[in-house]
């Protein structure tokens, strides 16, 4: 299952302008969540924000022939003006295919039009078409790019394989694993950066004179900026998505591959043992994990790998790395074999993160105790008392702050034998159902946390 992945872009040559075609991006998506044919008169207000702001005029866009149209001016004093329309306080986007029909007639060194996803907390941009029309070192024309945080850019151009004066479809299909982009239907390149995009999006258009060129002068020409139609397709179960908060995995646990809460160079692919596993890491690629440790103390972790080639795994905890542990070859992307090595975990939630060197693939893992700090982690209750100790059947807490509490109780092998929320613990615990023997107890609520050592007695 495991493939290197080399990026070659490569001119494509479009013989036809596309046909209006009205369909789906693929199977599972359903009708559209967002249709803009602009096929009114006037801006739909509930759909699009008419801006008036920096070099935007309200009054430069316009419906018209079932289209909009984004006018640039050049005024009497030298000032330059375009037009934009954005889902701002409207509306936000996550994953989905986005598409787009426009177009713009060539005039070098004039205008910057663009139909782009934008605006969130972490600067990331997806430019479904962009033309730059002055000057850089691979030409001017039509592109498709993603940006990142820390101005990271990956810009593809298309000037060598389009007319954008002619009518063209362009897309992006955004996903937890891909971001891909499309031209006429057609499939052109994938970021490699994909993980980078998690947040909720704006949907803008816009096109204004490039301020990056010489002096515009009044009573310059521009060309207009015409788009058809708008439409974007969402997937009914993205409910679990890249960068989501995900309630933390409990250890000692079982975590699957793909319950991480952030990605990085992966991708998800069937399991010959059944369910999913993470494929396609490769050297500096990594996976994060929430996870909520009961105890402090020594864990193993055995990890379900697979790679025809070899490796290793680095594991840090809240960005600190515990330990480094070698990947053999197991004989082909889907042979798993079990790999362990043991950390140093604290107790409660942290972050376990998982780097790549070389390249393999993870089904799951399994996080169990080797030896707990239990005289450390069981005596930090404070005031609160716990009685009696042993018990035969209950276990109840002195000067226990109020609160609704997560209760875990677990044995000595860090096993959990029993896990419930409770809106009251004025009444204790029952332990009757358990064996006899040592277990430990873990109280947590919004403004308190701690463990206990019981002794259940016959």
């Amino acid at each position: 299952m495991k493939r290197k992945i080399l990026f070659l872009i490569l001119p494509i040559h479009f013989l036809l302008p596309i046909t209006l075609v009205f369909a789906q991006p693929g199977t599972g998506w359903g009708d559209p969540i967002f249709d803009e044919e602009f096929d009114g008169s006037t801006i739909n207000a509930a759909m699009w924000r008419d801006l008036t702001w920096d070099e935007y005029k309200a009054e430069n866009t316009s419906v018209s022939n079932d289209m909009l149209i984004i006018n640039n001016e050049c005024t009497g004093d030298g000032s330059t003006y375009g037009g934009r329309v954005d889902t701002w306080g409207i509306q936000t986007f996550r994953y989905g295919y986005y598409e787009i029909r426009c177009r713009t007639e060539y005039k070098a060194r004039t205008t910057w039009p663009a139909a782009w996803l934008g605006l969130n907390a972490n600067n990331t941009e997806l430019d479904l078409f962009e033309w730059f029309h002055h000057s850089y070192d691979d030409g001017m024309g039509p592109n498709q790019s993603h940006h990142f945080k820390d101005d990271r850019n990956i810009i593809v151009n298309l000037h060598d394989s389009i007319d954008p004066s002619d009518w063209h479809t362009y897309a992006v299909l955004w996903t937890p694993s891909e971001i891909s982009f499309y031209v006429d239907g057609q499939f052109h390149y994938s970021s490699p950066a994909w993980a980078e995009a998690n947040d909720e999006i704006y949907l803008l258009l816009t096109s204004s004179p490039d301020q990056n060129l010489t002096t515009h002068s009044p009573g310059d020409s521009y060309p207009d900026f015409y788009v058809d139609y708008v439409r974007i397709w969402q997937k009914a179960d993205y409910s679990t998505t890249v960068g989501e908060y995900r309630p933390p995995c409990p250890v000692p646990g079982f975590i699957e591959g793909e319950d991480f809460t952030m990605p990085y160079g992966i991708q998800n692919v069937g399991c010959s043992e059944g369910g999913l596993a993470v494929g396609y890491l490769d050297t500096g690629d990594w996976l994060k994990y929430n996870v909520s440790v009961f105890a402090t103390g020594t864990y193993q972790i055995t990890f379900r790998m697979a790679t025809a080639s070899s490796g290793s795994v680095k594991v840090y905890v809240d960005n600190v790395i515990q330990t480094s542990l070698s990947i053999g070859n197991t004989g082909g992307w889907q042979n798993w074999r079990d790999f362990s090595t043991q950390v140093q975990l604290p107790q409660g939630e942290h972050e376990l993160k998982l780097q790549a060197t070389g390249s393999w693939n993870l089904n799951n893992m399994e996080i169990t105790l080797v030896q707990t700090g239990l005289d450390d982690a069981l005596t930090t209750g404070g005031s609160v008392q716990v009685y009696p100790n042993p018990t035969a059947d209950k276990v109840f807490f002195a000067n226990l702050p109020e609160g609704n509490y997560t209760v875990r109780i677990a044995n000595l092998d860090g096993k959990i034998v029993r896990q419930f929320n409770a809106q009251s613990l004025q009444y204790g615990i029952s332990l009757h159902e358990l064996l006899p023997g040592m277990y430990c107890i873990q109280l947590m609520s919004d403004t308190y946390s701690s463990s206990y050592r019981i002794v259940k007695s016959n």
